[in-house]
């Protein structure tokens, strides 16, 4: 450890072991067991924090991608008020696509993959009785989603739902955006985050899937978010995703698997999986928090270091992938021994201070982000009033207007239209 932190990791069932939901309130098994896991492990470090000379009233719930969504479903129930005082979201949050699963019968649709016999009289027990009586690594082996359900952004195929009826310990009793106005967490600091080209992620994934990509030119009202495109004509939901298509692809064929139009994929990836839902959830936070929200876009593309896009895109490309901020926070497999003088070991020293600051003072401005920034350039936290400005974090930091603005007003414009 390089700072004087407490750290706890928390590990919470996925799959189906951990989000399988069933309608019949008969059966017991209303969903979301992962988000309740998280909750007791809140709970659990509030209880013991003094046993490990930490502060129970001054906990932080951090986490990113998928670990961020979890933290923001946390701040929307109620339940977990009091177990955490700021949160840090990084590249992630409920309004991602892939933090909620609409995907209807999936349990239904694993049992009969695994060898239950399909037939329309199937109970929600008869399936719960057959899943119970097969051994645990069967259940989460079976590959379940479509590739129509890949082409609107289905990651998990079991992930939060909003569970179909209510009980004592229900974790998510409407949609996410339903809930964000009201809910406590609005009442804590937050220092959200993103990356500067997250949807280098897609990179791999379009090369063994390349339908994803050229599937969209005939297709293309696939370039909407799902919760959009349901709500639409198919004539307007093809028109809005020509728009996006001409704002991402320009003169690029998505049907042709050019080094451009991959590029450009990756790119509508990181607007549409990641940088969409992380400005919604900005501008809901601005209009209904009492409480400061401060962002920063890590931007440091080391051809070294940057662990992730090394991993999944190789040492051809460059720029900084979802998750690569991690690689100067934690020390894994990749990592390796610094020499001191070098931008990537200044980036590590720079991301633990922000971090660390932010969650002992609820102020994310180290020293060494204030000794770096002009006075006239503080990093405040965000409001109404102001523009939409971030911490730029590359070889060097300053205070900008987030650069992907310009295409998220066409974002902005394209999810807004209702016909």
């Amino acid at each position: 450890m390089m700072r004087d932190v407490v750290v706890v990791t928390v590990s919470y069932r996925v799959g189906p072991l951990g989000f399988l939901s069933l309608n019949d309130p008969a059966v017991g098994v209303p969903g979301n067991a992962g988000l309740k896991d998280q909750l007791l492990a809140m709970e659990w470090i509030k209880e013991n924090a003094e046993r490990f000379n930490g502060d129970p009233k001054n906990v932080t719930a951090f986490g990113e991608s998928a670990g961020a969504a979890s933290v923001h479903y946390l701040m929307l129930n109620p339940k977990a008020e009091g177990l955490f005082h700021k949160a840090i979201l990084q590249s992630g949050n409920v309004l991602c696509s892939w933090a909620l699963c609409t995907i209807k019968n999936l349990p239904h649709r694993l049992a009969v993959n695994l060898g239950m016999e399909s037939a329309e009289h199937v109970t929600d027990a008869m399936v719960l009785d057959f899943l119970q009586k097969l051994p645990g690594e069967k259940l989460v082996r079976p590959y379940l989603l479509s590739a129509e359900e890949h082409l609107d952004d289905c990651v998990f195929q079991f992930g939060p739902m909003v569970e179909p009826y209510k009980t004592e310990h229900c974790a998510l009793p409407n949609h996410p955006q339903e809930l964000l106005d009201k809910a406590w967490g609005n009442r804590i600091p937050v220092l959200m985050s993103g990356t500067s080209f997250e949807g280098l992620l897609m990179y791999a994934r379009v090369q063994m899937a390349p339908y994803l990509l050229t599937s969209l030119k005939k297709e293309p009202e696939h370039m909407l978010p799902l919760d959009v495109k349901r709500n639409l004509p198919q004539a307007l939901a093809r028109h809005l995703g020509q728009r996006l298509q001409e704002t991402h692809f320009g003169g690029n064929d998505p049907s042709a698997m050019s080094p451009e139009s991959l590029k450009a994929y990756c790119e509508y990836a990181s607007y549409k999986v990641f940088w969409h839902p992380i400005l919604k959830t900005l501008r809901s936070r601005v209009k209904s928090s009492s409480a400061s929200t401060y962002l920063y876009r890590f931007d440091f593309d080391s051809p070294t270091f940057n662990h992730q896009r090394l991993k999944y895109c190789g040492d051809k490309l460059r720029g900084v992938a979802h998750v690569d901020d991690h690689s100067y926070l934690w020390y894994g497999d990749f990592s390796w021994k610094l020499d001191k003088h070098t931008p990537e070991f200044l980036t590590i020293e720079r991301m633990i201070d922000m971090l660390t600051s932010f969650a002992r003072t609820s102020n994310p401005n180290c020293k060494l982000i204030q000794d770096q920034l002009p006075r006239a350039k503080e990093w405040k936290p965000l409001n109404s009033k102001s523009a939409l400005e971030c911490l730029n974090i590359s070889e060097n930091i300053k205070m900008m207007e987030l650069p992907e603005l310009q295409k998220l007003r066409v974002w902005e414009s394209v999810c807004q239209s209702t016909g």
